[in-house]
């Protein structure tokens, strides 16, 4: 089905039904229809490739309980829904697609499968990519600029996320209430706010550059079990900020020249493990704010105006940490509570000495 001019129908302006396999859809203009493009109930197989879907009422290519179809190098703009949405469908592949001005650049509810990339989305109302209730995806490779969200994953487990570039949106990323989900090798800059893990455990978030976003860089809220590592963090408001979020490992991470922490934990996150980060240039290199019985092993924090400083948090293990050239480089504030401070840590190459109730 080619090179058809389709547009002001009721309905879709084209339309599989039941099982209707196999078919190619290329180079059609679907405009001001209910549907650009719908394929519905076990049509498997297709190719739906070149097409403009764009202006309709609902969304301009929607696939419903079908699987392995191709959907690549259409354009789907200014529909009042998804430019492309994939219901409740399996091993679809979504590939170099132009979406613009909907709703939702591309919307996954209910699928598993499926691979998602080379993609544009952008200036889309809601979502460039919303994934929801889904498993097993990889998205990669999709340039995500300008939405209110670049990415959300909802509800979803084992999505991976990856090598994506995410710019001058209101929130880069978003993980939320998610299992064993990874982002890795991500670009996410000049955002409001960067990458947000929220309510999720056994997640990574790994190798990801996360640099001039206005607010945090790396968020965590409410989150436990996930491993924050070999992240760049630079020019964001906060580097990596933790509220709520116990039992997770940070390691490696590099956060430098934000405004005002490199590393935060706030708000009872209790039970993590910094290890083997380096904070340069920040506010606070690391500052501990109401969080107890965490882990700090072997960070270095240098050239912040606070080096490593503990605020009404108690029962820390703190050993091996370098401070230098920061204007202040250790302390405790707030009610002093005892906290764990070997002779391994060193400021400016003195050893720390840190005594509670002498």
């Amino acid at each position: 089905i080619s090179l058809n001019l389709i547009n002001g129908n009721n309905g879709s302006g084209i339309a599989l039904w039941n099982n209707s396999d196999g078919n190619l859809l290329e180079d059609n203009d679907l405009s001001s229809n209910q549907l650009g493009i719908s394929l519905w109930d076990g049509c498997d197989r297709n190719l739906i490739l070149r097409n403009n879907a764009s202006a309709n009422a609902f969304s301009g290519i929607q696939i419903y309980k079908s699987m392995e179809n191709t959907i690549a190098e259409n354009i789907a703009a200014s529909n009042n829904y998804s430019g492309i949405a994939s219901v409740s469908s399996m091993k679809s592949r979504i590939m170099d697609n132009n979406l613009s001005q909907n709703r939702y650049g591309i919307n996954l509810a209910g699928s598993s499968d499926d691979d998602v990339s080379g993609n544009l989305a952008l200036s889309n109302l809601m979502q460039g990519i919303k994934v929801t209730d889904s498993v097993n995806m990889s998205l990669k490779e999709n340039q995500l600029y300008k939405n209110q969200y670049a990415l959300l994953i909802t509800d979803s487990q084992s999505i991976e996320a990856y090598s994506n570039n995410a710019s001058l949106n209101e929130l880069g990323m978003a993980v939320q209430d998610c299992r064993r989900c990874t982002v890795k090798e991500n670009t996410i800059s000049k955002n409001s706010n960067g990458l947000v893990l929220a309510g999720s455990s056994q997640c990574t978030l790994s190798f990801n550059r996360i640099h001039s976003n206005h607010l945090e860089g790396l968020a965590l809220g409410s989150s436990y079990d996930n491993l924050i590592q070999e992240n760049q963090l630079q020019g964001n408001y906060d580097g990596i900020y933790m509220d709520n979020s116990m039992n997770n490992s940070v390691k490696g991470n590099r956060a430098s020249d934000n405004i005002d922490h490199g590393i935060l934990l706030f708000n009872n996150s209790s039970g993590n493990t910094l290890a083997e980060n380096r904070l340069e240039k920040n506010g606070w290199g690391v500052l501990l704010a109401g969080s107890s019985h965490n882990i700090l092993i072997d960070n270095i924090a240098r050239k912040n105006y606070y080096g490593l400083y503990l605020s009404s948090s108690e029962g820390n293990n703190i050993s091996q940490s370098t401070l230098s050239e920061n204007t202040y480089n250790f302390g405790d504030i707030g009610f002093k509570h005892p906290n764990s401070v070997d002779r391994s840590n060193t400021a400016d190459g003195k050893r720390i000495y840190y005594l509670v109730g002498q």
